[in-house]
C-alpha cells in the first residue's frame, strides 16, 4: 500500500521516500543545479522560447519574429536559459543559434503542465 502524498517525508540524508524519482546518492549535489533550471523556467517569456525552440535550432532574430518580442529581451532570456543549462549554442558566422539542451527539456515542460493542470492534487 502507497503513502499519501501527504505523509512522504525527506529523511536527513535527502533521500525522497517512495518516490522512486531520486537520481541515486548524488541527489542533494544535485539540488542547486536543479534549482538554477526551476529558475530558469520560472518566466512565461522564457517557456515560450522553449517551445519557439522546440521545433528545432534558430538564430535570435527568427525566435524575435515569431514571438514578437524586442531583441534585447529575447537576448537577455536566452542567456538566462543557457545559464541554467535548458540551452545549448553553437556559432556560426555571424549567426548565433540556440538549440534545446535536450529533448529532457520539453519532457520537463510536459511534467509541470500535466501538475498545473490538475496532477498535483
Amino acid at each position: 500500500m502507497s503513502t499519501p502524498a501527504s505523509k512522504r517525508t525527506i529523511p536527513p540524508g535527502g533521500q525522497p521516500s517512495e518516490m522512486g524519482a531520486a537520481p541515486g546518492p548524488d541527489w542533494p549535489a544535485l539540488l542547486p543545479r536543479l534549482a538554477a533550471m526551476g529558475k530558469g523556467l520560472a518566466d512565461p517569456n522564457r517557456l515560450r522560447i522553449l517551445l519557439a525552440l522546440a521545433q528545432g535550432r534558430k538564430p535570435v532574430g527568427r525566435v524575435v519574429e515569431e514571438l514578437g518580442l524586442s531583441q534585447p529581451l529575447v537576448s537577455h532570456h536566452l542567456k538566462e536559459l543557457r545559464q541554467a543549462g535548458l540551452l545549448r549554442v553553437e556559432r556560426e558566422g555571424p549567426f548565433v543559434f540556440y538549440e534545446m539542451a535536450g529533448p529532457q527539456v520539453l519532457d520537463a515542460m510536459r511534467a509541470l503542465a500535466s501538475l498545473a493542470t490538475g496532477g498535483a492534487r
